[in-house]
């Protein structure tokens, strides 16, 4: 356009056309840059927002490179993983996990990254920086940049360790109480509301002549079970 502002052969009247042209075009860039700058600001708001939205929250958030590299987290997964935020930047899951705890971790993401749908609940096990073990309960879902390209992972974990501790304590004390049952001399069963066995020792099988399996089944019923089951029919109507 500059070019043809210079050609001597244009008329008073096309040149003034094309210097009302050129102003136009300056204004709709300024225009365009105005309204640029308008959405970076915008943006910046955003995730400042989003930031402090993030680290305001219990659970711990985290994103990784598609090679499962430390990306951003933010001071609620430091905590839950007793890491300062230096030391885990950056660093692979690996570097953290046992054997059996990297295979679930890849065996999800890996999972997400195929069908780029996210994994809502998986379990697995981390190393702390003094060696004890945390359990972690944690989602995952696919980063796409704004081609849709797959970028890395991103997610929220959360620390399970007390309530897996207190599941296995239970289940340990369980145990114990079974076999304690099995050692006493006298017979001892459960039944649910319906009046069927729901549990029965060594002795109840010996001394009614069925297998386990049998008095769980049902076979025979539970005695006086019609009476039972009439007693919970009137208590339930009762209640």
């Amino acid at each position: 356009m500059l070019a043809a502002m210079n050609d001597s052969s244009k008329t008073h009247s096309e040149l003034l056309e094309e210097i009302f042209l050129l102003r136009e075009k300056i204004g709709e860039l300024e225009r365009e840059n105005a309204q640029s700058r308008r959405t970076v600001e915008v943006l910046r708001e955003s995730e400042i927002k989003y930031r402090s939205v993030l680290e305001n929250i219990e659970e711990g958030y985290y994103e990784v490179d598609l090679a499962g590299n430390f990306t951003f987290f933010n001071d609620s997964l430091c905590r839950i993983w007793e890491y300062p935020k230096e030391e885990l930047m950056g660093m692979n899951y690996r570097q953290y996990v046992d054997e059996e705890s990297a295979d679930k971790f890849y065996q999800s993401f890996h999972q997400v990254f195929k069908t780029g749908k996210p994994v809502r609940e998986f379990y697995w096990q981390i190393k702390r920086k003094d060696g004890a073990t945390k359990h972690l309960e944690a989602s995952v879902s696919l980063h796409r940049d704004s081609q849709g390209t797959p970028t890395g992972f991103h997610g929220i974990m959360r620390d399970v360790t007390e309530r897996k501790q207190m599941e296995e304590t239970l289940r340990h004390n369980e145990e114990r109480y079974r076999e304690m049952i099995e050692t006493i001399q006298d017979g001892y069963f459960e039944v649910d509301l319906t009046g069927t066995y729901t549990f029965v020792n060594d002795v109840i099988c010996r001394h009614m002549r069925y297998s386990r399996e049998e008095l769980l089944d049902g076979q025979p019923p539970v005695p006086g079970q019609d009476q039972c089951q009439e007693s919970v029919s009137g208590l339930c109507e009762c209640l």
